[in-house]
């Protein structure tokens, strides 16, 4: 008899995380092996991203904590909404994403 159909979630939906190795994860792109356990796939426990750990995740790297695998996936302007190409050169990383290095209305906002 499989025991697979009886597990529950031990994460909080819509809840960041950070595993032992410092990578941030939502609930949704946790793995398996957190998303059940609350541990990682070495065996170690991950920790909620509280006020707390935001402030310090602020304080040491300048910007907010936020899922890895989401940010990875943005793909429009955050000022005007129109693509941003993959290319480092044309695009500047501005939390809570991404804007083209010359986009108007991110100079006009005091943004990119």
């Amino acid at each position: 008899m499989s025991t697979t159909k009886n597990l529950k979630p031990v994460l909080k939906p819509g809840a960041l995380w950070i595993g032992e190795n410092g990578r941030v994860f939502c609930t949704e792109h946790a793995g398996a092996a957190a998303l059940y356990t609350g541990r990682d796939l070495d065996g170690q426990p991950v920790e909620e991203v509280t006020e707390e750990v935001q402030a310090e995740f602020r304080a040491e790297c300048g910007k907010p904590a936020e899922c890895e695998t989401c940010r990875g996936r943005r793909t429009r302007c955050t000022y005007c909404d129109e693509p941003v190409p993959v290319l480092a050169s044309q695009c500047v990383s501005v939390p809570p994403g991404l804007a083209h290095i010359d986009c108007a209305k991110g100079r006009k906002g005091g943004g990119a």
